[in-house]
């Protein structure tokens, strides 16, 4: 981590302080009013109150830290390839089943952009402060801001799942901000994920000649969507990236089939 950040949040609580206070319901609400956020944009600390959040440009800001793994680690970290502000932006996630979960958060209806390991929150308490770093900060098309974390359900009986579950979500909700704590993934819908993201960022289906016909019937199952973009394996393959590009929903819980049914979306994305 930057020492500029380090400075700023040197004289932490000890573990076992911070585990008494998150057990007392006062002093948790006395603690999530003070939250500051801390941001990095590559040179200089950015400093903001939660509430101040919607005028934060995404875009700009860098991680504020760098995270490995060792080689025993029993979930690997990842690279996920995503878009927003005109370019391409590799999110590094701390687990598979981040990684995962990023591939969702790039098929929300409101999505324009989320970067990881994006901020500080830092809550004070006397001459002592507390500090954790959400997995994620999103950002919606019309400028919305949210949190998330993500952590497996077997891991939330720790310290820092005490923290995310107790302070982070007390802390948001006094401030109206949004924010989720997203656990484990059915393997089919990992499974899905992986294949449309795969096909999320080629070339955009709008753009092709046989497009037009395609919005103009929009078909309710992947059987005739697959035949109105052309039929056989070349109209299956346009199929799959009209989906990954999210113009239309699938059930991404069970196998996609030639019967699976598509909800289209009320405008292009």
């Amino acid at each position: 981590m930057e020492t500029d950040l380090r400075t700023l949040f040197g004289n932490q609580m000890r573990r076992d302080d911070a585990e008494r206070v998150l057990e007392d319901d006062e002093a948790v609400s006395e603690l999530a009013s003070s939250a500051t956020v801390l941001l990095w944009d590559g040179k200089h600390v950015l400093e903001n109150a939660f509430t101040g959040l919607g005028d934060v440009e995404l875009a700009p800001l860098h991680p504020v830290r760098r995270i490995g793994t060792h080689h025993k680690a029993r979930s690997k970290f990842a690279y996920h390839a995503t878009q927003f502000g005109g370019h391409s932006h590799l999110v590094l996630a701390e687990s598979l089943l981040e990684a995962a979960w990023l591939r969702q958060f790039d098929r929300r209806a409101q999505h324009w952009g989320y970067i990881g390991q994006p901020a500080v929150v830092r809550w004070q308490y006397g001459s002592k402060t507390l500090i954790h770093i959400p997995d994620v900060l999103g950002q919606d098309i019309d400028h919305h801001h949210w949190f998330a974390d993500i952590r497996y359900s077997d891991g939330m009986d720790t310290f820092t799942g005490r923290v995310m579950d107790r302070l982070m979500r007390e802390t948001c909700r006094q401030t109206g901000t949004d924010y989720e704590i997203f656990t484990d993934m059915k393997p089919e819908r990992r499974a899905n994920l992986s294949v449309l993201a795969m096909r999320r960022w080629r070339n955009p289906v709008t753009v092709a000649d046989w497009w037009p016909d395609v919005d103009k019937s929009r078909p309710a199952t992947m059987m005739w969507l697959t035949e109105a973009a052309g039929g056989g394996p070349v109209g299956l393959s346009r199929a799959i990236r009209v989906v990954a590009q999210c113009h239309a929903d699938i059930k991404l819980s069970e196998p996609i089939s030639m019967r699976s049914r598509l909800t289209w979306r009320s405008s292009n994305v």
